[in-house]
């Protein structure tokens, strides 16, 4: 049976929640989940959901509803490679605003819908703030690209993962509120994506079909790492780190980026000809938000709680709960691909 499945992301921002979306389309392909809307969030949201609508145009799947969120600011700059593509929707083919989509689907579900978040948590509070009972009667699982810590009484609370900072409160909130009503959620984080790295060219091989959205992901992704390796230079607060973790610093990047050799080039100069490797969170969200497919990459932390079991993947640096990253790195690529073969 197919999970029912919606959506949001904060589309462009990182480039990695257009590889979702390309890999949810490929899951639907194969029978593992409806996609039954898509909600893009974060400033500017109404060009993050053309770019999500005219992605899954792109792929054959325009039937899929997006919506605009909520415009979370990120306090900092919206660079122009973020949005600019060639398949860009026109605002016309959107659908209301997220909160409106959100009741649809939910009203018009007979199964539990599972919901993939890999971005702001804004959008999904706002909505339990104002219905709670219908989210509790029809969501039947979280799936939340974040990041959790575990309290000394064993509950989980956000850390400073991006997504959670781009709304501590609605992060603080939800967490709190989806354990206190017993919602099952699933929590995929950051030392998990470490240890599937995908190579640096991957979508370059893309690009090779010729299609659309492959060409544009090759062609951003150099930008988005030399923007990425900008703000880990920069000084918290400016506009161009915006709300990125503290955390994240050059040592992060060469860490994770440049299998640990430092170039020696300052931040304002082009790091992605030094780039070796890049990561995939929200499509390892996906997979972590499908049951089959989870049971195969991901063996997860479990926490009971009030009777109801909370699954986290990759909390703790040396427990990545990935039972083989060859495999899941493999499985990315396939999917991904698949997805833009399957609509050449």
């Amino acid at each position: 049976m197919p999970i029912p499945m919606l959506m949001v992301g904060d589309f462009g921002k990182d480039l990695d929640d257009e590889f979702a979306m390309l890999l949810a389309v490929a899951l639907a392909r194969r029978g593992y989940v409806r996609l039954l809307g898509v909600i893009a969030n974060l400033n500017p949201a109404l060009e993050r959901a053309r770019l999500a609508k005219g992605t899954l145009e792109a792929v054959g799947f325009g039937h899929v509803p997006v919506s605009v969120g909520m415009s979370v600011t990120m306090d900092g700059r919206t660079p122009s490679h973020e949005t600019d593509v060639s398949y860009l929707a026109d605002a016309s083919r959107l659908f209301g605003d997220g909160q409106e989509l959100l009741r649809r689907v939910l009203t018009d579900s007979a199964e539990p819908v599972t919901l993939v978040l890999n971005s702001a948590l804004t959008d999904v509070v706002a909505f339990i703030k104002t219905d709670a009972d219908l989210f509790l009667r029809r969501v039947g699982h979280v799936a939340i690209m974040g990041g959790v810590r575990v309290t000394d009484d064993g509950h989980l609370i956000p850390d400073d993962a991006a997504n959670n900072e781009f709304d501590l409160p609605a992060a603080e909130f939800i967490y709190r509120w989806l354990r206190d009503n017993r919602v099952p959620t699933t929590v995929l984080m950051r030392e998990a994506a470490y240890v599937c790295q995908m190579v640096a060219w991957m979508p370059v091989m893309l690009a090779e079909l010729g299609h659309p959205v492959g060409l544009a992901l090759a062609r951003r992704l150099p930008l988005a790492m030399d923007e990425l390796w900008q703000a880990v230079h920069a000084e918290p607060g400016s506009t161009v780190r915006g709300r990125l973790p503290v955390s994240r610093t050059r040592d992060w990047y060469v860490r994770t980026s440049m299998w640990e050799q430092d170039p020696g080039i300052p931040g304002d100069q082009p790091a992605w000809p030094f780039v070796q490797t890049f990561r995939l969170y929200d499509p390892m969200n996906v997979l972590a938000a499908v049951p089959e497919l989870a049971r195969r990459f991901y063996d997860p932390e479990r926490f009971e709680i009030n009777g109801v079991t909370h699954r986290v993947i990759g909390r703790v640096r040396g427990n990545h709960c990935v039972h083989d990253p060859n495999d899941l790195r493999g499985a990315l690529a396939h999917y991904i691909r698949e997805a833009l073969e399957c609509s050449i």
